[in-house]
C-alpha cells in the first residue's frame, strides 16, 4: 500500500512539474547556483538566459524573480508586510530623488591612512561608513541607539545573507551560529519603513561587495568601470510567464542607468546610491596607496565572493600631493 502511494506521488509530482510553471520554477530556485553553471541541463527544463548587456525586455512584462524560497526568506525576515515589488521599487526610487547625489564617505575612507587590517575587517569598516552616510541621507533609524546596534551586527547579516542567496547550506549554518546578531537585525528591521529597510540592506550590502571586491584586482585601468559593475553573477526574472537567468556582465556604461545595474525596463531601484557611492571609492582609490597580501579564493555563484577574506591582509597610505 505505502508503495502505491509513494508511486502515485512522485506521479503528481512530476505532472504538476511540467504542467504548471510557477511550482516547477519554484522548485528550481533551490538550485539557480547549480543550473547556472549546467545552463544546458537548465534549458532542458526550461530556463532561459539573457545579458544585462544586450536584453531589453518590455517594463510592464518583467520583474525579478521574488517567489523563490531565498527571495521568500529574505522578505519574511525583512518584515514587510503585503510585500509589493513595483510599490517598494517607487518608493526607494522617490527617495533618491534630490537626494542621492549627496552622498559622500571619502571623510570616512581617510581614517583607513596608516591602518593594516583584514579583509573581512575591511568589509566590516566600509560596511558601517557606507550605514552611516546612508542615514545621514536619508534617515533611516529613529535614533542614534538604533545605528549603532545596527552598525555592530550588519556586517554579520550581510556574510550571512551573501552566503544564504549563493550558498544555502553553508548561509543556513552562518545564520544559527549568529543567531543572537541575525535577532538584533531582525528587531531593528521591525521598526522600519519598508523602503529604508531595503536601502539599509540591500544597496548598502551589494555596494559595499562591489568595492571591496574589486579593490582587490588592484585595478590600472578603468577603474571608474570597475566600481560600477557589480558582484553580482546573475539573477532571475520573469518575462511574459518564462524564468530568466539573466547575467550581469561588464560595462563599460557610467551613470546610474549602466547596464551594470540590470535591464533598463528593470534596473536596480537603488542604482542612484550605487552610482554616487561609487564616486567615492573612485576618489578612494586615486588617493590612497595600498598593498594586498594573499590570494583571494573566489566562489561564482549568485554574488561572487570572496571564501578566504580573514586570509587577505590590507595596508593604507594616503598619497602626499
Amino acid at each position: 500500500m505505502m508503495t502505491y502511494l509513494l508511486i502515485l506521488q512522485i506521479m503528481m509530482f512530476t505532472s504538476l512539474f511540467v504542467i504548471y510553471k510557477p511550482f516547477r520554477y519554484y522548485c528550481l530556485s533551490y538550485f539557480f547556483g547549480f543550473l547556472w553553471k549546467h545552463k544546458e541541463l537548465a534549458k532542458f527544463l526550461g530556463v532561459k538566459f539573457e545579458s544585462n548587456l544586450t536584453w531589453k525586455p518590455s517594463a510592464k512584462d518583467v520583474q525579478v524573480y521574488v517567489s523563490g524560497i531565498y527571495p521568500t526568506l529574505i522578505i519574511k525576515f525583512l518584515q514587510i508586510k503585503d510585500f509589493d515589488l513595483n510599490d517598494v521599487r517607487n518608493q526607494i526610487m522617490r527617495q533618491q530623488i534630490g537626494k542621492a547625489k549627496n552622498i559622500n564617505i571619502t571623510s570616512y575612507l581617510d581614517e583607513l591612512d596608516g591602518k593594516e587590517m583584514s579583509l573581512t575587517k575591511f568589509y566590516e569598516f566600509v560596511s558601517i561608513c557606507v550605514l552611516k552616510e546612508l542615514d545621514r541621507i536619508f534617515l533611516i533609524f529613529k535614533n542614534e541607539e538604533q545605528l549603532s546596534m545596527f552598525n555592530k551586527h550588519v556586517s554579520i547579516f550581510a556574510d550571512v545573507f551573501v552566503d544564504v542567496v549563493g550558498d544555502w547550506k553553508l548561509g543556513m549554518k552562518k545564520f544559527f551560529k549568529h543567531l543572537d546578531s541575525m535577532w538584533y537585525i531582525y528587531k531593528i528591521l521591525g521598526e522600519l519603513d519598508p523602503d529604508k529597510k531595503l536601502i539599509a540592506l540591500v544597496s548598502h550590502i551589494s555596494s559595499v561587495h562591489t568595492f571591496c571586491g574589486s579593490l582587490l584586482k588592484n585595478l590600472k585601468e578603468n577603474v571608474e568601470h570597475n566600481f560600477i559593475n557589480s558582484n553580482v553573477g546573475f539573477l532571475p526574472y520573469l518575462y511574459k510567464g518564462e524564468l530568466y537567468l539573466m547575467s550581469f556582465d561588464f560595462s563599460d556604461k557610467i551613470s546610474p542607468q549602466s547596464p551594470a545595474f540590470g535591464p533598463l525596463s528593470r534596473q536596480c531601484p537603488g542604482s542612484n546610491i550605487a552610482y554616487n557611492l561609487s564616486k567615492s571609492y573612485v576618489q578612494f582609490y586615486n588617493d590612497f596607496d595600498f598593498k594586498i597580501n594573499g590570494s583571494p579564493i573566489y566562489h561564482y555563484d549568485v554574488i561572487n565572493r570572496v571564501q578566504n577574506r580573514d586570509k587577505i591582509m590590507l595596508s593604507f597610505k594616503k598619497k602626499v600631493k
